[in-house]
């Protein structure tokens, strides 16, 4: 929707900007696919995502929000040679023992059965 919300803005910079003779991708045809395709590229993953969170219980989808900002510290930390000092070590194990409590609770609760 913000992309369909947008798009007569972008058509009407882009016309613009041709006009003008300042737009950049009408020197370089490469460049104008990359920036036509900017915009699928970036929905197709957030419609996949929302395809997917409407299949996984909502205890899980929680969960799995923390991996990507978990990823994220690894190759900071790993990768990119970040300082990772004692606080925020603990803080993040601290994180990870609160998840690991709530994956325990909701495997136990799913092989629970329920009682009428």
């Amino acid at each position: 929707l913000e992309t369909a919300w947008l798009l007569p803005v972008a058509i009407a910079i882009l016309v613009w900007e041709s006009a003008s003779g300042t737009l950049a991708a009408a020197s370089e045809p490469g460049f104008f696919v990359l920036l036509a395709l900017a915009g699928p590229i970036t929905a197709i993953p957030l419609l996949l995502f929302g395809a997917a969170a409407r299949r996984v219980p909502l205890a899980w989808m929680g969960f799995m929000q923390y991996v990507s900002p978990t990823i994220q510290l690894l190759v900071g930390v790993l990768v990119l040679s970040e300082p990772m000092p004692l606080q925020r070590l603990l803080g993040f194990i601290l994180v990870w023992v609160g998840l690991v409590v709530l994956a325990i609770d909701v495997i136990r609760a799913e092989r629970r059965p329920v009682s009428q």
